[in-house]
Formats: structure tokens, C-alpha cells, sequence
């Protein structure tokens, strides 16, 4: 293991156990249900991607394989634990974004087949070779765009009749979670496992900014306006500057 992949990786468990302990005590001290329910939520996300850093940063975690064609190095270091703690925590926070959206449960259930697959395929991909592993990556990717259809479709369409503070923050934490989400498959081609424009140690560094962004910065937020939760599955309203009384449609 390289420096600039352990460095990476004992900052990322750093900050995620610190995420962690936030939402643990979040959670701890929530006062209201729908407090309570995101900070679990976000709690069990940067818990289990602490965990896989840690690993990571002992060694542990790791498969090398020998490179049959070009890439940055003459090896290949596939970090299983990486792909273990996406499978469990990437549901997690559409979970999340679907309870915000008070989107239908057949809804929720699709995105997060979808994921679950985007996880497999991708992880598939990172294991296989030339040409099959960039075959697999789109697999990978066709998923992520299924995640978005329904994003974009029903779960938006929810959240649009929810009550004004929640389409704001709806649309914050969309909006954030489209730029990193999108992200993670551009870093994974363009590294060592894809093209291999840059090695390892940059990937991993990449792929930490990235997991702190979708982790933690995501969490603190979506609960920064605890109030805004509590207005879930209201009517949706404007305010109004002139009768005092909210326009409803």
C-alpha cells in the first residue's frame, strides 16, 4: 500500500467515526421522531464506512491483481471492503432522500434494487478484465441512470408537494447528491481500474473526498434544519407576503 492511499485512508476513518459519534449523539438526544430517524440513518452510514476504512487502512480489505493490459500500474488493487460498505450504505441514503420526499414504497423499493445491483455489477467489474470489465462498468452504469429515472421521476414529483421549506431542502440535497453521485463512476474509469489516467494513491484520495462529501457533509446537511423534517408530508405551500396565509395547491 502506497502512503497516499493509508494517509487517505486513516483520514477518511477519522472523520467518518467523528460523523458517526454527531449523529450517534443526534440521535441520542432527538426529541422528535423524524430527528431520530435520520440520525440512525446517517448514524449506521458513516458507522459502516468507518469500519471499512479502518480496514483499509490496516491492510486488510484488499485483493491485487496482475494488469493483462495498459493502466497506471503493473497491478490492480481492488479494495473489497470498499464495495462491502457501498452495498449497505448507498441504500441508506436514498433511503433517506425518499423519506424526505414521502415518495410510495414500491418507489423506494426499486431505487434500492437498483442500487444493489449498481454495487454488484460495479464491484464485478472492478474483479474482471479487459474488455468484459468496461462491458460490466456500463451494466454499472445503465443501474445509476435507472436510480435517476426514478429520482427525477416519482421522487420529485413527491417531494414537490411537500410543504416549502421541504422542496427547498429536497432540492439542496439532490442537487449535492447528483454531483457526488455521479462522480464515484467517473473517478473509477479514469483510475486504475478503468483507463488508468492516474494510480492508486489518487484514486483513494479521491474516492475519500468523495465518501466524506456523501457521508457526512450530506448528513449535517439534511438534519441542519431539524424543523424543516417535521413538516414532512404537509400540504405544499408558498409563502405569502401579503394575507399572512400560505397558498395551497
Amino acid at each position: 500500500m502506497n502512503l497516499l492511499s493509508q494517509v487517505s485512508f486513516w483520514v477518511g476513518c477519522g472523520i467518518l467515526a467523528f460523523g458517526s459519534i454527531v449523529f450517534g449523539l443526534g440521535a441520542w438526544n432527538a426529541k422528535r421522531q423524524s430527528w431520530e430517524e435520520f440520525y440512525i440513518v446517517h448514524f449506521t452510514v458513516t458507522t459502516v464506512a468507518a469500519c471499512a476504512y479502518l480496514a483499509m487502512a490496516m491492510g486488510q480489505g484488499e485483493i491485487t491483481l496482475q494488469n493483462t493490459d495498459l493502466a497506471a500500474e503493473g497491478v490492480r488493487h481492488i479494495y473489497w471492503a470498499r464495495y462491502c460498505d457501498w452495498i449497505v450504505t448507498t441504500p441508506l441514503i436514498l433511503f433517506s432522500i425518499c423519506r424526505l420526499s414521502k415518495v410510495r414504497g414500491t418507489m423506494i423499493a426499486g431505487i434500492i434494487m437498483s442500487d444493489v445491483l449498481m454495487i454488484i455489477t460495479g464491484a464485478i467489474a472492478a474483479f474482471s478484465f479487459a474488455p468484459e470489465r468496461y462491458v460490466w462498468y456500463i451494466v454499472s452504469c445503465m443501474f445509476e441512470v435507472a436510480i435517476f429515472v426514478i429520482l427525477l421521476g416519482a421522487v420529485r414529483t413527491s417531494a414537490m408537494r411537500q410543504h416549502y421549506d421541504v422542496k427547498n431542502l429536497f432540492n439542496l440535497v439532490f442537487t449535492v447528491f447528483s454531483i457526488y453521485f455521479w462522480a464515484y463512476p467517473i473517478v473509477w474509469i479514469l483510475g486504475q481500474k478503468g483507463v488508468g489516467l492516474y494510480g492508486t494513491g489518487v484514486e483513494s484520495l479521491l474516492i475519500m473526498l468523495l465518501d466524506i462529501t456523501a457521508k457526512v457533509f450530506y448528513g449535517f446537511l439534511l438534519l441542519r434544519d431539524r424543523e424543516t423534517l417535521q413538516r414532512m408530508g404537509q400540504l405544499s405551500s408558498v409563502p405569502n407576503s401579503g394575507s399572512g396565509v400560505g397558498n395551497y395547491r
